[in-house]
C-alpha cells in the first residue's frame, strides 16, 4: 500500500505533503488548482492571480468586456508615452500574474500575449490595452482542462467546467385527450 512504500522511504527522502488526493480532493500544484475526480484531473487557473490584477488595474467593480480589445489598441501599442517607473513595474507584474491564469485558457492566450510584447518598455497605450484583456478574462470563470487518467480515452482539447452533470429530468407528462 501507499503507506507501506511512504514509510519504507521516509528515513531516505524527505516528503512534502500528507495522503494521497482522493476524487473532490482539491490541491496547487504548479499555480493551478487541481481537482481530484474518479479517473481525471481537473485544472482550473488559480483565481487569486486574476483577482490580484483586477485589483492592481482599480477593475474590480468594472463588467466583463465581451471581447478582448479594440484593434486600435493592438496596432498602436509601442506608441505614446513611455510609463514612469513605478507604471513599468505595475504592467510587468499584471502581465507576468495573466501569464499565470491563462495557461490552460487556450481562449485568453492571445489577449495575453499582445500586451506580453510591450514588456521592455510599455507605453500608456500599452497600459490602456491590458484593461479591456483583463476585464475579458473572467468571464468563463469555472473553464478547466481536463486531463484522464493514461489508460482512459484522451482528454478534451477544450475548456470544460469542473462540475459534475446536472441530474437527469423526469420526463414530462403528456396531456390527457378528453
Amino acid at each position: 500500500s501507499t503507506e507501506n512504500y511512504t514509510d519504507e522511504l521516509t528515513p531516505h527522502m524527505k516528503f512534502k505533503g500528507g495522503r494521497p488526493f482522493k476524487p473532490g480532493d482539491t490541491y496547487q500544484h504548479l499555480k493551478r488548482l487541481r481537482t481530484r475526480m474518479r479517473s481525471s484531473v481537473c485544472i482550473t487557473p488559480n483565481p487569486k492571480y486574476l483577482d490580484y490584477v483586477l485589483e492592481t488595474l482599480s477593475l474590480t467593480k468594472a463588467n466583463a468586456a465581451p471581447t478582448p480589445g479594440a484593434p486600435t489598441h493592438r496596432n498602436q501599442m509601442d506608441q505614446g508615452e513611455p510609463l514612469p517607473p513605478d507604471g513599468i513595474t505595475m504592467y510587468r507584474s499584471c502581465v507576468g500574474a495573466l501569464l499565470y491564469y491563462v495557461q490552460d485558457r487556450e481562449d485568453c492566450q492571445y489577449a495575453v500575449s499582445v500586451p506580453c510584447g510591450q514588456m521592455q518598455a510599455p507605453t500608456g497605450v500599452a497600459l490602456a490595452a491590458l484593461k479591456p484583456a483583463a476585464r475579458h478574462l473572467p468571464a468563463p470563470r469555472d473553464a478547466a482542462v481536463v486531463r484522464n487518467a493514461p489508460h482512459t480515452r484522451p482528454a478534451p482539447t477544450r475548456a470544460a467546467p469542473c462540475r459534475s452533470p446536472p441530474p437527469p429530468q423526469p420526463p414530462a407528462a403528456s396531456p390527457r385527450a378528453p
